[in-house]
């Protein structure tokens, strides 16, 4: 259902390494869009650059399907 969301919206959704947290620099843009009582655990919606990330799900796909 998410993945078909995402596609609906034209959004993907990546994962990226623990250690992107170092990369901070690289975010250019930064909005808590759910979950803000949980801090570092929300999710944020960012515009970033130059940082390393696995696609898991775009146009309708997920790297998880079987």
């Amino acid at each position: 259902e998410t993945v078909q969301i995402l596609d609906r919206l034209g959004a993907a959704y990546a994962v990226v390494p623990p250690v992107t947290a170092l990369l901070e620099g690289r975010i250019l843009e930064r909005k808590c869009i759910a979950f803000p009582e949980l801090g570092m655990e929300a999710l944020y919606l960012i515009k970033a650059e130059g940082i390393p990330a696995i696609v898991a799900a775009v146009n309708g796909r997920s790297i998880y399907e079987k």
